[in-house]
């Protein structure tokens, strides 16, 4: 007889590192910024250019993930990481680590909302080189403050991650409270964004909704609700110039039946 030895063999295939580059911190005392590594065998070391008499960043791996290390920064400037697999000493990956303090906040979205109605409102971070931070990451530590002029709030504003564009686009929703205007600020680690007039206005109503007119007669229809802030606009189309001609000011000139 003969004996049979079986042997099993795993083989993982990988890919190259691959990580954010380059990545901003925001220079705050005792703060840890996860950094996730993707690819690679998970073995991993890494070099920097910094001299040990003044360094940037401090490195901290995740005791149960090998792909998780965070980073601590300890001064402002700018430095590169070297990530060098282990397995596969040809595969190295290299990044630049901006450390700053935040110079503006940037907002964008619609500041003109219906009652009743909600919106997304979105927040970004710049250094004075106009640089974007990685906020999702050190949320907790920025403490955003948002600030109403209008007593009592018109709107609730929230933070809502699951909305987020990406790591330095924070999303907040906004909600609809009341009819009026109000100013808003946001502020992070003392910075404040631009006030941004934010206006809650009714719904547009058209009056009347039908209307049984004579040819060759004019007519003003009554419009309420809608935005009251100066440049807002109403266009008027209808899909029968033959049977009516629109002027200025809600005015329509019936021409023919139909």
């Amino acid at each position: 007889s003969v004996d049979k030895i079986e042997q099993q063999l795993e083989i993982e295939f990988i890919t190259n590192i691959q990580i954010p580059s380059p990545i901003k911190l925001i220079y705050i005392n005792e703060s840890l910024s996860p950094l996730d590594i993707y690819g690679g065998s998970g073995y991993f070391t890494f070099e920097t250019n910094e001299l040990s008499t003044n360094r940037l960043i401090e490195l901290t791996t995740s005791d149960v993930n090998s792909r998780l290390v965070f980073i601590k920064p300890l001064n402002f400037g700018r430095t590169n990481l070297k990530i060098v697999d282990q397995c596969l000493p040809s595969s190295t990956k290299s990044m630049e680590i901006i450390i700053a303090e935040i110079d503006r906040l940037k907002i964008s979205g619609r500041s003109r909302l219906e009652l009743n109605t909600t919106s997304l409102i979105y927040i970004q971070a710049m250094d004075s080189d106009g640089n974007l931070f990685n906020l999702t990451n050190i949320y907790h530590l920025i403490n955003i403050i948002i600030e109403q002029s209008q007593k009592p709030d018109i709107l609730s504003i929230e933070y809502e991650p699951k909305s987020n564009l990406d790591h330095q686009t924070l999303a907040y929703r906004v909600h609809t409270l009341d009819i009026g205007r109000t100013n808003v600020k946001f502020y992070a680690l003392n910075v404040k964004s631009t006030l941004i007039e934010f206006e809650v206005y009714e719904k547009l109503q058209i009056q009347p909704k039908e209307l049984n007119v004579l040819s060759l007669s004019t007519v003003q229809l009554i419009i309420k609700g809608g935005s009251q802030m100066a440049g807002t606009t109403i266009e008027w189309s209808t899909n029968n110039t033959d049977v009516l001609d629109l002027e200025i000011n809600n005015i329509f000139k019936t021409k023919a039946i139909g």
